[in-house]
């Protein structure tokens, strides 16, 4: 089994699609988490008080990571530089992402981002390994789909670009 991500004209497939109300906070809650790239429960604790500009004038988040923080005795920060289409939801909704029960809400969340991905024709098969037999099978990414894919779509468009600044000499 491949890590499951989505290939960049499917995630341009779904921010270019205009999706019901019901859906449009699932939406916004996945392209941004695609831009950050941060695990969901960082991503619904963010607030407007970590979002800042840097003295170029490029727009980025910073935050400490829940699951390293303990670990680590600096307390770095994470800063990730953020695309238009991150600001543009960022500035549309203030980061009020979800509910007062963010723990509730994930569970809600995947629900939805299954029918988000589904409305917007998300549904290329991925291979999942089934322990019961030893063997892959084979679904259909929005029936499997959870918040894990933005984190992991986050990653392969950051070795792609990397691969691509590689290739072109600019490393």
């Amino acid at each position: 089994s491949i890590p499951v991500f989505l290939r960049s004209e499917e995630l341009k497939a779904i921010m270019a699609t205009e999706v019901p109300e019901a859906l449009q906070w699932a939406k916004d809650i996945f392209v941004l988490n695609c831009a950050i790239g941060c695990r969901i429960g960082d991503l619904l604790r963010l607030t407007m008080d970590k979002v800042a500009v840097s003295e170029e004038g490029i727009p980025y988040v910073h935050y400490i990571p829940s699951k390293t923080a303990r670990m680590q005795s600096t307390n770095s920060e994470v800063t990730t530089p953020l695309i238009d289409s991150a600001m543009e939801i960022i500035n549309r909704t203030r980061l009020k992402l979800m509910g007062a029960n963010p723990h509730y809400g994930v569970q809600r969340y995947n629900k939805a981002l299954r029918r988000l991905l589904q409305y917007c024709g998300i549904t290329r098969c991925v291979s999942l390994y089934c322990p019961e037999t030893g063997e892959n099978i084979y679904k259909p990414l929005c029936e499997v789909a959870t918040s894990k894919l933005a984190r992991k779509t986050h990653i392969d468009m950051l070795n792609k670009v990397q691969i691509n600044y590689y290739a072109a000499g600019l490393h």
